[in-house]
């Protein structure tokens, strides 16, 4: 037996949806989503996908200055590319390393 929704969709994605506790930003989690993946990668974290990243896209090179590789999964594009949103948020922006570090406590994301 199904039951009507509690909340109307048309209403909960108004732009007054913030009214609603429970429904959370789901375009800044995203952000952070990703921004996690490239902490991860950056900070060389002992997983098979970032060890995979790393020696099929990275190669050694440095991450602040990679060009993004076009052969990548769209995915791994989207994580390298996500340095744009760390890099351009301050005004006196610092490396990439340096900014993710501002992330970081008690060595996680």
């Amino acid at each position: 037996m199904s039951r009507k929704a509690l909340v109307a969709w048309e209403k909960v994605w108004q732009p007054g949806a913030a009214r609603f506790p429970n429904i959370i930003a789901l375009g800044k989690w995203n952000k952070a989503a990703i921004l996690k993946h490239l902490w991860a990668i950056s900070m060389k974290k002992d997983s098979l996908w970032i060890k995979c990243v790393h020696y099929y896209y990275i190669k050694n090179r440095d991450l602040e200055t990679l060009i993004t590789p076009k052969t990548a999964a769209w995915v791994v594009r989207k994580i390298i590319d996500s340095r744009k949103l760390l890099l351009h948020v301050n005004n006196d922006p610092g490396t990439l390393v340096q900014e993710m570090s501002k992330l970081e406590k008690h060595g996680k994301f």
